[in-house]
């Protein structure tokens, strides 16, 4: 797999332990029609494994997020969406049922990203529609906290057949992926890098992705990030932490 630059575009993908063992998940998922899950924290690279994985395939693959706060048919309605066109002015069984007519012997790829927010029933009606459509097409369940909301439904837990487990990046890795990453952290010193990651980034490629859209937006001559213009992203960056403070010493 090819090792290209990210700068805040989803599109774009950097190779890291975790997309590795997502892109293996998936492809898991989709041979055997199964169910998977992606978990972790926020900004890990969930999601864009989740897209990279959805632009890589041959098969037909729907690639779903939900809202914070869906409707009890959100996701139902979604699928039908996707798959007709149309927006199918229904609800319940009929809903449903549209649903699986539309998936049953589809072969394909069913991503749905967020998918903690419809909590564990919502998961459970996904599971079920998967099973009466006789397993015809892969479901892979992807966002932090899948693995809680599916816990209260022993029936679903234990149909999920793999699960990629997304963390924060550490040590040898997490320099591995930022010389890969960008040539201005290639040739910016560990102890700089170590730092903009203890006060901001905390290991997560959405942060440093921040941090690369804030030099090609109003940096475009820094070849390195030296120790000025660490302090000076810091500060931008961490503006609204440093107004938190501010205004806890003053109360």
């Amino acid at each position: 797999m090819s090792r290209r630059r990210i700068s805040g575009m989803p599109e774009t993908v950097v190779t890291t332990p975790f997309l590795i063992e997502g892109v293996d998940t998936a492809d898991t998922v989709l041979r055997n029609q199964a169910i998977g899950l992606f978990d972790g924290p926020v900004g890990t690279g969930k999601t864009t494994t989740a897209e990279w994985v959805a632009s890589q395939q041959e098969v037909p693959t729907i690639n779903l997020t939900m809202p914070p706060r869906p409707a009890k048919l959100t996701a139902l309605r979604k699928i039908v969406r996707a798959l007709s066109g149309d927006d199918f002015d229904a609800s319940g069984d009929a809903l449903e049922d549209a649903a699986i007519d539309l998936l049953r012997d589809w072969n394909g790829l069913l991503i749905v990203d967020e998918v903690q927010t419809i909590g564990g029933q919502g998961i459970s009606e996904l599971r079920y529609i998967h099973d009466v459509t006789r397993e015809s097409f892969g479901l892979l369940l992807v966002g932090n906290g899948v693995e809680t909301a599916i816990r209260t439904q022993p029936a679903l837990d234990d149909r999920v057949l793999v699960r990629a487990r997304f963390q924060r990046l550490t040590g040898d890795d997490l320099m591995t992926v930022l010389h890969d990453l960008d040539p201005r952290l290639k040739r910016t010193a560990a102890g700089i890098l170590a730092r903009l990651d203890q006060r901001h980034c905390r290991g997560r490629l959405r942060d440093w992705s921040q941090i690369l859209l804030l030099l090609d937006s109003d940096y475009p001559e820094a070849t390195r990030i030296d120790g000025a213009l660490a302090d000076e992203l810091l500060l931008r960056v961490d503006r609204r932490d440093i107004v938190d403070s501010s205004d806890q010493d003053v109360a």
